[in-house]
């Protein structure tokens, strides 16, 4: 059952990764930072998301994708260079929670 645990919420920040990367990563960071939600020993490796250079750096990603969404051209290439980006922002997201290899083996 642990295992189904780590993968359902490894694939569930991966998907909201996926659709907005910053806005995830902001809003983990923040309930991890001020202790709106608890982590399990499971998911400490997601504590580096609670540290404040991680949640001012996603923030200010997530404000420039919020105006850059309101100009047609900047939303274009924005979206076709985070095309690339998001994808791979949610596979390290969900690498993070799953953690080395090994730990599915278990």
């Amino acid at each position: 059952m642990d295992r189904l645990n780590l993968l359902s919420v490894a694939l569930g920040l991966a998907a909201l990764a996926g659709i907005n990367l910053y806005l995830t990563v902001f809003a983990t960071g923040l309930a991890i930072h001020f202790h709106w939600i608890t982590l399990g020993p499971d998911y400490q490796a997601l504590d580096i998301l609670g540290h404040p250079a991680v949640i001012i750096i996603s923030g200010v990603f997530y404000f420039l994708e919020f105006f850059a969404d309101k100009i047609p051209w900047v939303d274009s290439i924005w979206d076709a260079v985070h095309t690339v980006i998001r994808p791979i922002g949610g596979a390290l997201l969900a690498i993070q929670v799953i953690g080395h290899p090994a730990l599915l083996s278990r």
